[in-house]
């Protein structure tokens, strides 16, 4: 899917990642966040395609969680500047 076709696709579940970024003190600590809150979103739908696919959304979760720990911290050390 091109994120242009619907760039807010994932707002709602954005609201709820973004605030505890401050929790956070490793891309193990992002990853952990962004599967609980896809599950909250998403629940048995998300369980279900885990045990499915496990090694490939693993994967998934762990290169999300990297590039939003990269992002966070370039965010807050331009916040600082």
């Amino acid at each position: 899917m091109d994120i242009d076709e619907n760039p807010d696709e994932y707002e709602s579940e954005l609201t709820t990642i973004l605030p505890r970024l401050q929790e956070a003190r490793s891309s193990t600590e992002v990853r952990r966040i962004v599967y609980e809150e896809f599950d909250h979103w998403f629940g048995d739908a998300l369980t279900s395609r885990c045990q499915r696919l496990p090694q490939r959304m693993q994967a998934c979760f762990d290169t999300l969680a990297e590039t939003i720990w990269k992002e966070w911290q370039r965010w807050l050390e331009e916040k600082w500047d």
